[in-house]
This record gives C-alpha cells, sequence and structure tokens, in this order.
C-alpha cells in the first residue's frame, strides 16, 4: 500500500534550548487528564478541551512556556449534501511557542482541522480541536481520545500493539496503517 501524501522531506527549525526546557519541565510536573466526556455515539470516554487547559495551565505558566495559536488560513467549502448544502471549514492553525528568552515556530508546527459549519461555536471548535491534538502531543497526554486510525480501520483489521516493528525498515516494506501516520495537509 503506497503512502497517502507520503513523508515529504522538510527542514526544520531548531527549537532553543529555553523552550525544550521549558516542554521538559512541563511534561515532569503534568498527570493524566481526567476523562470527564462522553462520546455516546463511539462509547468511550475522553478528556474534553477544557480539562486539557486545566491541566496545563498551571504548570506552563511555572515552567514559563507560553503557546500561541494562530489561525494560518480558513477555506469554506460548500457543497451539495443528501439533504441540501452543506458548508465546511478547512482550519490550519499554526503554533508559537515562547518564554521569556525564545520563542520558536516552524512551518511543519501546524493542525489542520476540517469541520462542519452548522452552528456558530464551529470556528472556535475547529481551534479547540487543532489545539488540543497540539498540546496532546507536545506534551505526551493521555486523554482517552480514540485515533485517528481506530476511526477508519475495520476492527478486525487493526494492528496490534506490535504493528510499528513489523516490517524491515524498507519502505517497500511498511506496515499499511503506517501510511495514515503520515497524512499531512
Amino acid at each position: 500500500m503506497p503512502f497517502i501524501n507520503g513523508p515529504t522531506k522538510k527542514e526544520f527549525t531548531p527549537i532553543p534550548a529555553k523552550i525544550v526546557s521549558a516542554i521538559a519541565q512541563t511534561i515532569a510536573h503534568t498527570s493524566v487528564v481526567a476523562k470527564t466526556g462522553r462520546n455516546d455515539y463511539d462509547k468511550y470516554n475522553f478528556a474534553t478541551t477544557d480539562m486539557v487547559y486545566d491541566m496545563l495551565r498551571k504548570n506552563m505558566a511555572d515552567a514559563g512556556l507560553v503557546i500561541l495559536c494562530l489561525e494560518k488560513s480558513c477555506e469554506i467549502v460548500v457543497q451539495q449534501g443528501q439533504k441540501g448544502m452543506r458548508k465546511k471549514g478547512i482550519w490550519e492553525f499554526q503554533f508559537v511557542l515562547a518564554c521569556e528568552d525564545a520563542t520558536w515556530t516552524d512551518e511543519t508546527c501546524i493542525r489542520t482541522q476540517e469541520h462542519e459549519i452548522n452552528r456558530p461555536t464551529a470556528f472556535m471548535s475547529a481551534q479547540s480541536y487543532a489545539e488540543k491534538s497540539f498540546l496532546r502531543s507536545l506534551f505526551k497526554l493521555p486523554t482517552g481520545d480514540k485515533d485517528e486510525i481506530e476511526k477508519f480501520v475495520p476492527a478486525d483489521e487493526k494492528p496490534t500493539d506490535s504493528y510499528m516493528n513489523e516490517g524491515d525498515g524498507d519502505v517497500g516494506n511498511v506496515n499499511p496503517y503506517d501510511c495514515l501516520l503520515y497524512t499531512s495537509p
């Protein structure tokens, strides 16, 4: 199975040591986020975005770390649906990390969020999802969210815990589920 939007080589801006230290300090003082949200459709509990913010706020402040979420772009798409016209937004958010002596961002420090625009809060909802995804990844937060791979792969085809160890390192012999990890906008 070929890569979907396969990995591309991009230049990466090194993260200043002071920001790395602040991230590490935040991780060291952050515990598991309470799973107070419930997805009744898929029947699982998860940590809400507000719980993620609540868990990180003091630890980031103590480490002197600020993260800004900037809306880089927004495309509004109108499509014909079964019940009429539907609007969706495709947002790209870029993140800036800063501490007293350093600021950092990079072209790879983004999250893309697609969200149906069916209520006034759709724009904030898209930003919340993007921020939660970024914070979850940056601070290695266990949130209980089902990963994207779990949404699209039938239960009998889901990889085992050892799926990342399969293959011989050759791109031609990579586990087919790995391609989902490399999708990008």
